[in-house]
């Protein structure tokens, strides 16, 4: 296990373009595979969904049992990093999703979760598997057996029923004591177990080495058993699991087994293949307030009850946020999540790989939507898109109308002239990059964005009209 090769590979790169933009030393693992390997890794990949089209869209990771190979998958905001840079986002991003996963309306259905209880095949994902077993090892040291410790010499607490004989005396009623027996239970080092625990921690810690997990771990002596054919000690591994009623020992029982090759244990995959919506429910933990958005599920009324709503077809935003100022004015910031890494043109002062004009006159809608409901509210409206920085979470970079330039055909063919309307910050949707790994961490430690930073850095924005332009 300590030859498997770490293949890094990001997020959209196209199936020809494979792995993609990668630090250079992950560039040299894939190019030193054969091209048989390499073949056989991009058919598994396809095979388990991982390409949208021709374009990879898998974020976290995958062991493939079938070139014996881990892939590490990357978002696509993440530009040339360095491979610990990576790993650690990763795995911010699987303890967010962990996190959130019961309190999101977002279901990642049998993504994030490396445990798979259906699964037959003996497979199993070994750095997963690593990881539970190094945790194990750190918080409970190596295996030992609970042993029955019986002693005749009077020390301890007596057992009466086997310190009593069932004979009765002969020439009195005077009970007769025959032993002290003491029956005690204790924990002692398992001669077959124990020493197969102490080289799996071993080998666990070589193979997680690359990725930098665990290395301040102590780790304990152990035998040399890399020549050794493990599947032998599935026998003994199986009986003390029949013999034990702890759900601790058990996990730990099945681990070592699996980890002999016999029996399934985790699931290969450890991610997400629709990464917009994990963006999106990150972004609705932080920013949002409002739980029931347009993610909630529909209201059915099937007894033609005369008291239920009536729904008017309206416009449900993806994120909201209400609230009031310190000044007690009623707010409505109107978000919208948007997986988009854009190219800014500052010359023409133009944005590519952005939101298309649907999206736009969509926010206005839900903008417009909502101020006929509440028309005494102020109100903000942005799109969050990614974006690594180093200094605050979130900026104000522009902001976005859509296309109006089909008004001009329609005056020309009907010989109509355009009417012309004065500009109105209601028109238009600020753009705001928001730094990932600042608000994955805020995710992580149940942080919300305060109300005073909703009303100063998206309200008022938003109701400047100086910042709305031609």
């Amino acid at each position: 296990m300590s030859s498997t090769a770490i293949i890094f590979v990001k997020e959209l790169t196209r199936w020809e373009d494979f792995p993609g933009d990668v630090p250079p030393e992950s560039k040299s693992v894939w190019n030193a595979l054969p091209d048989a390997v390499q073949e056989q890794l991009k058919a598994d990949l396809a095979k388990q969904g991982f390409f949208n089209g021709t374009s990879f869209s898998f974020v976290g990771i995958y062991y493939s049992c079938v070139a014996e190979t881990v892939v590490i998958g990357f978002p696509k905001y993440l530009s040339t990093p360095s491979a610990p840079q990576i790993l650690e986002h990763v795995n911010l991003i699987c303890k967010v999703a962990a996190k959130i996963f019961s309190q999101s309306s977002v279901r990642f259905e049998n993504q994030f979760h490396p445990f798979n209880p259906r699964r037959t095949a003996h497979i199993s994902n070994p750095y997963d598997l690593a990881v539970f077993l190094l945790r194990d090892y750190a918080e409970n040291g190596l295996y030992t057996e609970r042993k029955r410790q019986i002693r005749t010499d009077g020390i301890g607490q007596r057992n009466w029923t086997q310190t009593l004989h069932r004979t009765a005396p002969i020439f009195d009623r005077t009970p007769v004591y025959l032993q002290p027996i003491t029956v005690k239970s204790v924990r002692k080092i398992s001669d077959i177990i124990t020493p197969l625990h102490a080289y799996i921690v071993n080998q666990c810690a070589r193979l997680l080495k690359p990725l930098g997990l665990f290395k301040r771990l102590t780790l304990p002596a152990a035998p040399r058993l890399d020549n050794a054919d493990l599947s032998r000690y599935v026998p003994a591994i199986s009986n003390k699991i029949n013999q034990t009623f702890s759900d601790r020992e058990l996990r730990l029982l099945r681990g070592l087994r699996s980890w002999c090759k016999e029996g399934p244990y985790n699931q290969t995959r450890l991610g997400i293949t629709s990464f917009e919506d994990f963006w999106e429910a990150a972004t609705k933990k932080y920013f949002g307030n409002i739980e029931h958005t347009r993610s909630g599920p529909p209201k059915y009324y099937l007894d033609r009850s005369s008291d239920a709503y009536i729904g008017s077809g309206e416009a449900i935003p993806d994120i909201l946020n209400a609230g009031t100022s310190t000044t007690s004015d009623p707010y409505l910031a109107i978000f919208d999540a948007k997986y988009y890494c854009p190219v800014f043109d500052d010359m023409n002062s133009r944005i590519y790989a952005a939101p298309p004009n649907s999206d736009i006159a969509k926010q206005i809608q839900y903008y417009y939507s909502l101020k006929n409901q509440y028309p005494t509210a102020l109100f903000g409206n942005a799109f969050l898109i990614p974006y690594c920085s180093s200094s605050s979470m979130y900026c104000c970079v522009g902001y976005a109308v859509p296309n109006t330039d089909w008004h001009d055909e329609i005056a020309k063919k009907t010989s109509l002239s355009k009417t012309m309307v004065s500009a109105s910050p209601g028109d238009r949707v600020l753009i705001y990059q928001v730094d990932p790994t600042q608000l994955l961490n805020a995710c992580l430690h149940d942080a919300h964005i305060p109300d005073s930073n909703v009303f100063d850095d998206f309200i008022k924005p938003f109701n400047s009209k100086a910042e709305v332009g031609p």
